[in-house]
């Protein structure tokens, strides 16, 4: 047994470490550092895209992504590939490893050449790094800003605004009195 030497994580292991749902979350929480509404397993004809980034709460979305952890590859490209058609304009595949990431930019190549340049192949490693980059920024702000973020207020803005579409308050006539 040789000592002083570290045993480095193996690829396989690395997948063990975090779940699809954890790697959802992350996204999640990415997207709202950057002032999005993001929504875990959304629902478009059909299709499930892992989690979607809206501009607003009642927008569609903008950004979409699929977390490639185990399964068919292919199948999310073909998640991907209908958002498009949806008009999603930025679509994530989020792999796990390098060697995955090499193998899923060749797909996109092949299965998606007419919409490749708004497709991004992201490692795990890559989100993380992002995630961490934006939410020490969201910190940052909330020091100085003293408030709980610039994504916060505009939720409760759109939350406030779609409970008024739902249920219209009646104006109360006041009567004008005049002091005398």
């Amino acid at each position: 047994m040789t000592e002083g030497v570290s045993k480095q994580e193996t690829p396989s292991s690395e997948k063990e470490s975090i779940s699809h749902g954890e790697i959802q979350d992350l996204i999640v929480e990415l997207g709202n550092n950057l002032n999005y509404f993001a929504e875990k397993e959304f629902r478009i004809d059909g299709y499930k895209l892992d989690v979607v980034w809206k501009r607003t709460v009642d927008a569609a979305p903008s950004e979409a992504f699929e977390v490639q952890k185990r399964g068919n590859l292919r199948q999310a490209i073909e998640n991907l590939r209908h958002a498009w058609g949806k008009g999603i304009s930025k679509l994530y595949l989020v792999v796990f490893t390098t060697k995955d990431k090499m193998k899923a930019e060749r797909l996109v190549d092949v299965s998606l050449h007419d919409i490749k340049d708004h497709v991004y192949v992201r490692t795990i490693k890559e989100i993380m790094k992002w995630h961490n980059s934006t939410k020490t920024a969201a910190e940052d702000a909330i020091k100085i800003g003293g408030h709980k973020g610039l994504a916060q207020l505009r939720f409760r803005r759109n939350v406030s605004r779609l409970q008024r579409k739902k249920s219209p308050r009646k104006r109360k006539k006041k009567d004008a009195t005049i002091d005398g």
